[in-house]
């Protein structure tokens, strides 16, 4: 009979590593809390052996839970790498447990799919694109890898073309932008985050300067944007004869000429007017 890998053991014996993929949610580690008082925990937290204790590979909130609920032991799964890259491996697991959690901001998404992008092309060096290896075969080749994992192609959801827009996603966000976004409502919008991503560090900071600023009225990046142009935000009319202008600019004369005799009673009442002014 095979050795099981569920054990129970000291809930100080767990350590947290630095690097962890998620930052703690303590609105959730209460909830957690709360469940656990009523059901238990359910769901083992992976851990991986270290010395005389153990070192967390994925559970963070469960783990904080328990901590909170000063419990002295806690049923664990140990995990146990089974390449050299033992790193790339526990931090692979991690990122996949997380990956599928719903309540994941878009912005956590883009974190652990960025992860997880990196420690495949680790463990998996075909897929990294160098040398003469195209594109298309680089694609191949990790579209490859998902069949044989299809486990993590099921829980992830989502194409490698999602996986690879979230990456550049990740990538573009400065490090300033990523921290001040977190916990923000904006950590959940995805077309604001593309659009703070479209810009340069700088622009960045000065985008959410605006946005954050209690005392402007910008709400959206688009807002903020124009905020920054113009020094203020145009008028619902003023963007409204903004579109007209732009449209009538592409009008022929034939259509032009159609539009005023359409609105000939309109024109006249104009001409009218200036005549009086």
């Amino acid at each position: 009979m095979s050795k099981s890998p569920y054990k129970t053991v000291p809930v100080l014996s767990i350590n947290v590593p630095e690097d962890r993929a998620r930052n703690l949610d303590q609105d959730w580690v209460e909830a957690l809390a709360a469940m656990f008082l009523d059901h238990g925990n359910k769901t083992a937290i992976e851990v991986r052996a270290d010395g005389e204790g153990y070192v967390l590979v994925s559970g963070l909130h469960r783990l904080h839970a328990a901590l909170s609920l000063k419990w002295e032991e806690l049923t664990v799964k140990l995990v146990e790498a089974s390449t050299d890259n033992e790193a790339a491996e526990y931090k692979l697991h991690e990122v996949i447990e997380n990956i599928g959690r719903r309540e994941l901001t878009i912005l956590d998404r883009a974190h652990h799919l960025f992860e997880f992008d990196r420690v495949m092309k680790e463990l998996h060096p075909e897929l990294k694109n160098g040398g003469n290896t195209s594109i298309v075969a680089t694609e191949a080749n990790r579209t490859a890898i998902f069949a044989i994992r299809s486990d993590i192609a099921e829980t992830v959801g989502l194409s490698d073309r999602s996986i690879r827009m979230a990456v550049q996603l990740w990538k573009a966000l400065s490090k300033p932008t990523r921290e001040k976004v977190d916990g923000t409502w904006l950590a959940n919008h995805q077309a604001g985050l593309m659009g703070i991503a479209a810009h340069g560090a700088k622009m960045q900071t000065k985008i959410l300067d605006v946005l954050f600023d209690e005392n402007s009225n910008p709400k959206s990046v688009a807002d903020a944007l124009e905020f920054i142009e113009n020094g203020r935000l145009v008028t619902s009319a003023e963007r409204k004869i903004g579109g007209l202008i732009k449209s009538f600019s592409k009008l022929d004369d034939t259509g032009f000429d159609r539009i005023l005799s359409l609105n000939k009673d309109r024109v006249q009442a104009w001409f009218d007017r200036q005549a009086k002014a």
